[in-house]
C-alpha cells in the first residue's frame, strides 16, 4: 500500500499521541483495511449486504459501490457513507463550547499520573 503525504503525517501524529511505534499504527490503519476487505467480499457473495466497518469511538462506515456503463465505459463509483460516534460527536461539540474534552482531560490526567511518579521521593 502506498501512502499519501497525508496520511504518513497523520501516521506521525497518531504514533506520538498513543506513544506507539509508527510500525504499530500501520498495522492497525492496514487491517482496517483488510476488515474493509472482508466485508466486501461479503457483499459479493450476498448481494443484499451492504459492507461496513466500525472504527471505534470514530464512525461507522458504510461501503456503497456501483458501475455504471457509459458512453465512456464502465464507470465505477464508490461511496463511504459515515456516522460519527457518540465519542467523536461528545468531543466535537466539546471543542466548539470551549470545554475541555475526554481526550484532553485523559492526556492532563496521564501526564499528572507521570510527574507525580517522577517527582515521588523515597523515603
Amino acid at each position: 500500500m502506498v501512502l499519501q503525504k497525508e496520511d504518513r503525517e497523520f501516521i506521525d501524529k497518531i504514533s506520538a499521541v498513543s506513544k506507539h511505534d509508527k510500525t504499530v499504527i500501520m498495522e492497525v490503519m492496514r487491517s482496517l483495511v483488510y476488515c474493509a476487505t472482508l466485508e466486501i467480499h461479503k457483499s459479493v457473495e450476498e448481494p443484499d449486504y451492504i459492507p461496513q466497518i466500525t472504527i471505534p469511538f470514530i464512525a461507522d462506515i458504510k461501503i456503497i459501490y456501483s458501475d455504471t456503463v457509459t458512453s465512456k465505459g464502465l464507470v465505477t463509483d464508490v461511496t463511504l457513507e459515515a456516522t460519527p460516534k457518540r465519542a467523536l460527536i461528545m468531543e466535537i461539540i466539546d471543542v466548539y463550547e470551549g470545554e475541555t474534552t475526554v481526550s484532553e482531560k485523559s492526556i492532563w490526567k496521564q501526564i499528572k499520573a507521570k510527574f507525580n511518579r517522577i517527582l515521588e521521593i523515597p523515603s
